[in-house]
């Protein structure tokens, strides 16, 4: 055997096994960071939700057609964006399911 494949079976010797629970390093920080992105997200969203709705309520009462298009569509956006904010991580996973399904024959 020449050096560089006894140089190859040292380095490769030396690549550490995969740990037995296959947990990456960091997968809590992770999981914390993405439920406290989650978290003020929804936070936001609950503030637009009222100021649209205190934009829409004065907006009726002066009768501003402007305001309360603007306070109705404000509201509508955070309605929607809550179920996005809710639905992300269970259409992601349903993604990764389906495309780790699908298999090609070749």
């Amino acid at each position: 055997m020449n050096k560089l494949g006894a140089y190859m079976l040292v380095i490769l010797g030396q690549i550490p096994e995969v740990p037995p629970d296959m947990t990456p390093p960091g997968g809590d920080a992770a999981r914390d960071i993405v439920g406290w992105i989650r978290g003020y997200a929804l936070w936001i969203l609950v503030g637009l939700f009222l100021a649209g709705a205190a934009i829409y309520g004065f907006g009726r009462s002066s009768s501003n057609a402007g305001a309360v298009t603007g306070g109705r569509s404000r509201m509508i956006a955070a309605v929607v964006g809550a179920v996005a904010v809710g639905l992300a991580i269970a259409v992601i996973n349903f993604a990764f399911d389906f495309g780790s399904s699908v298999s090609v024959n070749n």
